[in-house]
C-alpha cells in the first residue's frame, strides 16, 4: 500500500565483512576480466583509430557513491567532439555521430570493457546501479521518486536495470 517495509539503509552493505568482501570480489574480477580484456581493446582501439583518428579511450564525468565525481573509462563509440555543443545528451538508434564499429560495440558493451580499471580503483564496482552524469542527474532527482538513493552505494559495471534490459534513456 506504499508504505516502506524495507530502506536502503537496512541493506547487509552496511556490515564491514560484507563489504570487504564484495570489495575483494571486485578487484579478483576487474583483474582477470582486464587480462582477457587486453586484446579486445588493442583490436577494437585500432579499428576506432582506422575509422576515425583521435584518442582511442574517451573519458566522461560520472557521480558515484556519495555525490563523489570521476572519470569513467571507455573505448571511444563516437567521432571525436560528439558532443561539441556542450549539452549531455543520450545516443539515439542511427545516432549521426556514432562510428560504425561504435554500434556493435555498443550493443555488445565492448566500449565497456575499460571500466574493469574504474572497477580496480575503486571508483566502480562489478554490480551496482550505474553512474550517471552530473548533468542528467540533476534532472532526474525531481522527475524520478527516491533517485538519490542509488548514491548511497558503490556505481556499478551492471545492476539490476541492466539485466532488466533498461539501458539509457
Amino acid at each position: 500500500g506504499g508504505m516502506q517495509v524495507r530502506g536502503v539503509d537496512c541493506l547487509p552493505l552496511k556490515r564491514y565483512r560484507s563489504r570487504l568482501l564484495k570489495r575483494t570480489v571486485d578487484i579478483v574480477g576487474a583483474l582477470v576480466r582486464l587480462a582477457l580484456a587486453v586484446p579486445l581493446t588493442v583490436i577494437f582501439g585500432a579499428l576506432v583509430y582506422w575509422e576515425s583518428p583521435g584518442p582511442i579511450l574517451y573519458r566522461q564525468m560520472r557521480q558515484g557513491r556519495n555525490g563523489r565525481l570521476f572519470y569513467i573509462l571507455k573505448i571511444r563509440s563516437m567521432r571525436v567532439n560528439a558532443e561539441a555543443s556542450g549539452q549531455a545528451q543520450w545516443a539515439q538508434p542511427n545516432d549521426e555521430r556514432r562510428l560504425s564499429i561504435g554500434a556493435f560495440m555498443r550493443k555488445w558493451n565492448i566500449d565497456e570493457v575499460p571500466q574493469f580499471w574504474n572497477v580496480l580503483r575503486g571508483e566502480m564496482s562489478l554490480v551496482g546501479p550505474r553512474p550517471e552524469r552530473p548533468e542528467l542527474i540533476m534532472r532526474f532527482k525531481t522527475k524520478i521518486p527516491h533517485y538519490q538513493a542509488r548514491h548511497k552505494y558503490q556505481p556499478g559495471m551492471t545492476g539490476w536495470a541492466q539485466v532488466n534490459g533498461w539501458r539509457g534513456n
